[in-house]
């Protein structure tokens, strides 16, 4: 109700409408959601925002990040960076798309030293 409230501050919308259209967003991989916070609140962060946005004037976030170890999240930043290395730019392979609990998928780990 608090997403809704400010984002449509004088609208009359239901609460369901608002779970249905998160329940949208973060399932096209738009907007990722986790717990954090001492009272395990629900957090979302938006995959593309700094493609998208840029912060005159940054400040440490009073929310906590979501666990980079979580492969959950891991998969969301694979899919939103269309499966390519942010370092190597080289595509993932598949066999670290589906295998997840391989230590070495879907971490910094893969890049080989070219000495």
């Amino acid at each position: 109700m608090y997403l809704g409230s400010a984002v449509f501050p004088y609208d009359d919308i239901k609460a369901e409408t608002i779970t249905k259209w998160m329940k949208e967003i973060t399932d096209c991989g738009l907007v990722y959601m986790y717990l954090a916070g001492k009272l395990n609140q629900k957090i979302g962060i938006v995959m593309n925002f700094h493609k998208h946005q840029r912060i005159d004037k940054p400040q440490p976030s009073k929310f906590t990040p979501p666990n980079y170890r979580d492969s959950r999240f891991k998969i969301a930043i694979a899919n939103r960076d269309h499966w390519i290395c942010a370092l190597c730019k080289e595509i993932i392979p598949e066999h670290a798309r589906t295998d997840v609990c391989n230590s070495l998928a879907l971490s910094l780990d893969h890049i080989k030293s070219k000495n």
